[in-house]
């Protein structure tokens, strides 16, 4: 299938012809299978907030703020969409994993229970991999690097605050990092998140799906109230964060579906001309044909 039916705007963007979707034989990457799939977020996550980068902030920004967090976010004067974007885990989530390589967390964790004899070397070694953590040379594949970067789907980035969208379609979220047991998704999305914006500004994680409930439920499901409403869970999932920088998170975590968002955009449309009214006229067929409406 090609891509550009999956997707609803700005079809022939550069960023398609980068690495990240082109492999160095002018091949597709699975980056660019999976945004060719209907099935997938990707296509999904582009076509709606791209949609959004042609209006204007201080239609939308205000709407989708009284949507997900029952309150109004800061009008600003740009927000830049980086899709797709590669964060490192900061430097204190791996000073607490080598101070921790015998908690229970670690040591019987998928990775801990599967390469026994690699997480022994690392406790042997430890001192050598705290040093290159410190010193920002700690990559992916090194035997020591027992969390790797993660693609944020989308990072929405204003003067004043950031917003880490979590973008899922009829996928689920990976429950259990492979070196923490008690590390998922969401909460390692928050803490990059956190990373992101360098202490100087406000943070906000939004999950969009598909449905606001699922049978059987998704892990994402189960977790969402604990991360919206219980700072000891949350404490327990980002342990090595301060208490000051989890208070920042109260009432800036929830979710909101597909459908919302579009209806959120089609019941404020009077307010637009009319080039603008069919733009959001044809996200939501868009949306209807993915049976998300």
């Amino acid at each position: 299938m090609d891509y550009r039916e999956n997707v609803y705007v700005d079809k022939d963007h550069p960023v398609f012809k980068t690495p990240h979707f082109i492999d160095s034989k002018g091949k597709p990457t699975q980056n660019l299978v999976d945004l060719a799939d209907p099935h997938k977020k990707d296509g999904l996550v582009w076509s709606v907030f791209m949609t959004f980068n042609k209006l204007d902030y201080g239609f939308w920004l205000p709407r989708l703020g009284e949507l997900v967090y029952g309150r109004t976010i800061e009008n600003v004067s740009y927000i830049a969409p980086h899709f797709w974007r590669p964060v490192s885990p900061p430097l204190q989530r791996y000073l607490w994993i080598y101070e921790n390589l015998h908690h229970p967390r670690i040591a019987a964790s998928r990775g801990g229970r599967k390469e026994p004899k690699r997480l022994a070397e690392v406790a042997r070694h430890v001192d050598y991999w705290r040093d290159l953590a410190r010193e920002g040379i700690l990559n992916p594949g090194m035997e020591g690097c027992l969390e790797e970067p993660s693609e944020l789907d989308l990072i929405l980035d204003s003067p004043s605050f950031v917003i880490a969208v979590i973008a899922r379609n009829t996928e689920d979220i990976i429950g259990e990092e492979t070196w923490d047991k008690e590390r998922d998704e969401i909460g390692k999305v928050i803490d990059l998140g956190l990373k992101f914006t360098e202490g100087k500004k406000a943070f906000y994680l939004m999950l969009i799906t598909d449905k606001d409930k699922h049978k059987p439920a998704k892990i994402y499901d189960e977790l969402i109230p604990h991360y919206r409403s219980d700072p000891d869970f949350l404490k327990n999932r980002l342990p090595h964060r301060s208490e000051a920088e989890l208070d920042r998170l109260r009432g800036h975590i929830d979710r909101t579906t597909w459908s919302d968002i579009i209806n959120m955009l089609r019941d404020s449309r009077v307010d637009l001309p009319t080039g603008k009214r069919k733009i959001i006229k044809g996200l939501f067929e868009y949306l209807e044909k993915r049976n998300l409406i």
